[in-house]
């Protein structure tokens, strides 16, 4: 599934947090980026390093410690609707 948002230009973001107030902050961070209601799809994936988010999108893959809301925008502004094969909402 997640494959299939990316050829839609959609951005996903895994992480892999040891408590759930960082999700917590991933998901507000996330909910702050303009369309990402549309264009976001934010999962949990245990095969990550503690700690870890990594913002995808078809082709690119940003990796970061902990949340970092403003990476976070910036790979959305540059990245969402932009990449992939099929270029309309999924």
């Amino acid at each position: 599934m997640a494959v299939h948002n990316l050829e839609h230009g959609n951005v996903v973001v895994s992480y892999n947090f040891r408590t759930q107030d960082k999700a917590v902050q991933l998901q507000e961070a996330v909910s702050d980026v303009p369309d990402s209601e549309d264009w976001a799809v934010v999962r949990y994936y245990e095969d990550l390093d503690p700690d870890t988010v990594t913002l995808a999108a078809w082709g690119m893959l940003e990796i970061m410690t902990d949340v970092q809301p403003e990476r976070i925008k910036v790979f959305f502004a540059s990245y969402t609707g932009e990449l992939g094969p099929e270029k309309i909402p999924c």
